[in-house]
């Protein structure tokens, strides 16, 4: 019953046609890669057949309504300091959602962890 509640909740306030719309999607994947010459069509298509299944909506609920994790992330990395976890830090300059400030930021706290801030980059700095 909560999840039938969460799936017309989503319908209903984030408006799944429009967030599975073809045209949204490509928005999205314009701001994820820098280089918008990137052929991203192979992903593109398997994003809108991903849409269309029957549990899409269900499972994109149970993300957006998980709460929220056991440890911060402040409280992840200080573990990782603790246990000598390694760190590298890396950034897509053109990011539009996780700005390099916030590297920086982790950087200070992490003074001997690599730092790369590359470009042009979005989202996606592995691609």
């Amino acid at each position: 019953m909560a999840l039938l509640y969460c799936m017309s909740l989503i319908s209903y306030v984030f408006g799944w046609q429009k967030i599975s719309d073809p045209e949204t999607i490509a928005k999205v994947l314009k701001q994820v890669y820098a280089d918008s010459t990137k052929k991203v069509d192979e992903f593109f298509a398997w994003i809108l057949e991903t849409t269309k299944h029957p549990a899409t909506v269900a499972t994109f609920a149970s993300i957006m309504f998980a709460p929220q994790g056991q440890l911060s992330f402040k409280e992840a990395l200080s573990g990782c300091q603790m246990n000598n976890v390694p760190v590298c830090l890396m950034y897509g300059k053109e990011d539009p959602w996780v700005k390099p400030i916030w590297g920086l930021q982790v950087k200070r706290q992490f003074a001997n962890a690599p730092y790369y801030e590359i470009s042009p980059a979005g989202h996606c700095t592995h691609d």
